[in-house]
């Protein structure tokens, strides 16, 4: 009985530590306090971060981490997070400690206007 609870014990461990801790915290979408709606104008890509703009006149920035763990979809379909650029709006999913990017949605800020 202890070597099965052992190796339960190991199985969990693994699977806990695969999983990354982002992986089981809970998604808080990230709001944009001016327009309520929770899309914000990207104004900055690196590899590991995307900024974006949290004010209606630009002068407040928000800088969110990407990794390994983050999902990047422009316009609904999966992509790298290097295909992100400044000029886009997104909607970020964020892991509980706020400054983590569970998944990032992207599109064209044209296209999103027709939509209205």
């Amino acid at each position: 009985m202890i070597a099965f609870m052992r190796k339960l014990f190991v199985i969990l461990m693994v699977f806990v530590m695969a999983c990354g801790g982002t992986a089981l915290a809970k998604k808080k979408k990230a709001r944009n306090e001016d327009t309520g709606d929770g899309r914000f104008p990207i104004t900055e890509v690196d590899v590991l971060s995307v900024t974006v703009s949290v004010a209606k006149d630009g002068n407040v920035h928000k800088t969110y981490r990407i990794t390994g763990n983050t999902t990047v979809t422009i316009d609904g379909v999966p992509v790298s997070a290097r295909d992100l650029r400044a000029g886009m709006v997104a909607s970020i999913d964020v892991a509980e400690d706020k400054t983590t990017a569970l998944s990032i949605n992207a599109g064209d800020p044209m296209k999103d206007r027709h939509k209205r």
